[in-house]
């Protein structure tokens, strides 16, 4: 889909390709950014003003994000955000703002500089971070970014130090239970069956739910 230019008095602007070509000139800015939420991916937009910093939107979008009301799992320990590209079959009248929506995601890649920046507002600095970023934005925009709908997806993610913890851990107890049991039985046969059982029992608990996690953040909707 390309995008279409309109030419007005004050020169030629290019209309956001997310937008079906509708006027949408607003004196506030707009985001997109994407939530997944019982394994759907659910749209949603963030209210800007022009000149605010990088630190301010990152502020405004972990508010945002909160408010939202995200489901909490335990084997997520941190959240991760992505460049995710919206399908157009997804993009209605901006003007109806019937946020927010459910959408499919075509594809994402993975933003290191926002995710730490997310964490870390610190690391933001000057008031170009919107023009940086305009490719999120709704409406119309000063120039073509691209031919595709793109907003910010923010995910949970687990980090490897957690599963490694929870391995060992795993380990660790079916050792001692195994011992434990051994001794009481007074057969050390019966105490290796049993660590083996439990160690087998927590692999496959932990695959299931890592498995299922990745499944709802994923899921094409």
């Amino acid at each position: 889909m390309s995008s279409t230019t309109v030419v007005s008095a004050i020169g030629p602007t290019t209309i956001d390709p997310c937008t079906n070509g509708s006027d949408t000139t607003k004196p506030d800015i707009e985001w997109r950014f994407v939530v997944l939420k019982k394994g759907h991916s659910v749209l949603y937009t963030l209210p800007l003003k022009s000149g605010q910093t990088g630190a301010t939107i990152m502020q405004l979008l972990k508010k945002e994000y909160e408010a939202t009301k995200p489901a909490a799992h335990w084997f997520y320990d941190h959240l991760q955000l992505e460049d995710a590209v919206i399908s157009q079959s997804c993009i209605g009248d901006p003007e109806a703002q019937d946020y927010p929506r459910k959408v499919i995601i075509e594809s994402s890649t993975p933003r290191v500089d926002l995710t730490k920046a997310f964490h870390d507002l610190s690391l933001l600095h000057g008031t170009d971070f919107i023009r940086l970023h305009e490719q999120f934005s709704v409406g119309v925009g000063p120039r073509s970014i691209s031919h595709q709908c793109h907003a910010i997806l923010i995910k949970k993610a687990t980090s490897k130090y957690m599963v490694i913890g929870a391995v060992t851990a795993a380990i660790l107890f079916s050792i001692i239970f195994g011992i434990v049991t051994g001794l009481l039985v007074k057969d050390a046969k019966i105490g290796l069956t049993t660590s083996a059982g439990i160690v087998g029992i927590f692999a496959f608990i932990q695959a299931s739910l890592c498995g299922a996690g990745s499944l709802r953040s994923n899921r094409p909707l």
